[in-house]
């Protein structure tokens, strides 16, 4: 609580201490971060309150229809104006994120390690199924996507557009996260997705265009041999075993064109809240009464 009230009310401090000691601390194994079968991680904690805080982004575990029909990025700027962030403060953090670390280490902004970092720690929590509660890790694989999501959302939210946020990732970025950094297929779409135009504004050119790229490296994931757990984990014979037989199976009953669609389609593209649009006609249909009343009689004159 103390960093993200410090952040927001003195946002021209420099924030780039408490970043590398976070990723710095995401650098330890899962086993150390459990002590008497609790996670005894503050990282993640601060990094979410921080990002709360400043940019008043956050991911909500139950949300309502009408939330749902506002839209992604509408649902940000409500949460922000409950949060009450200053615009100093959503400042510093796109000026951080999107200037000053663009270019963190080998060209790759800080923003895409930490994205990667939490991804990957997320990945490492399911390799330890048999050295811990299974109850406790789904908590800890929770912590991670949730902290990732709302990172995320939060770079999405300070971003001008797409093209900004872009920038924050490296050429061919999904081939990248997928088969170089062993993040899941999931998450890696739901970074990649903020970085080109949204779909359900692409003209027929532009979805078949994106489509065609997407679906070249989904091919190529989901090739016979490729390897999809992190490669400095130890070896998981039957895990890859199951990856071998899914993939088979995934080839007799989808083309890669509908598995990339999917993947490529947000909440905003599918979710059609016909009875919200249905109560708003309403509304407008009582407001506008009186008028057409009125110029109905005037009519009649």
């Amino acid at each position: 609580m103390f960093f993200g009230l410090f952040y927001r009310k003195h946002p021209e401090t420099d924030i780039a201490p408490l970043i590398i000691y976070i990723l710095g601390k995401l650098n330890r194994p899962i086993k150390e971060l459990m002590i008497n079968g609790e996670l005894q991680s503050l990282e993640l904690k601060i990094l979410k309150e921080v990002i709360l805080k400043m940019s008043g982004v956050s991911v909500q575990e139950e949300v309502n229809r009408n939330q749902l029909a506002a839209g992604t990025k509408m649902l940000a700027e409500l949460q922000s104006s409950e949060s009450r962030p200053t615009k100093k403060s959503k400042y510093e953090l796109e000026s951080y994120f999107y200037e000053r670390t663009i270019n963190y280490v080998e060209g790759r902004s800080l923003a895409f390690h930490l994205m990667v970092m939490i991804a990957q720690k997320r990945s490492e929590t399911v390799l330890q199924s048999d050295v811990f509660d299974v109850k406790l890790l789904a908590e800890v694989y929770d912590e991670y996507t949730t902290s990732l999501i709302q990172f995320v959302r939060m770079l999405n939210f300070v971003a001008t557009d797409h093209i900004q946020f872009a920038k924050l990732l490296p050429e061919n970025s999904l081939r990248e996260m997928i088969l170089n950094y062993k993040i899941p297929v999931e998450l890696a779409f739901q970074i990649f997705r903020n970085s080109i135009k949204n779909t359900s504004s692409m003209s027929a050119d532009e979805w078949a265009r994106t489509l065609k790229e997407v679906s070249a490296v989904m091919e190529e994931v989901l090739a016979d041999g490729t390897e999809l757990t992190l490669s400095s984990y130890r070896p998981n014979p039957q895990l890859q075993a199951n990856l071998q037989l899914h993939k088979k199976k995934f080839k007799k009953c989808l083309t890669y064109e509908l598995y990339s669609s999917f993947w490529l389609l947000n909440l905003d593209c599918v979710f059609y809240p016909q009875a919200l649009y249905e109560e708003k006609i309403d509304e407008l249909k009582v407001q506008a009464a009186p008028t057409i009343e009125k110029n109905q009689r005037l009519e009649g004159l």
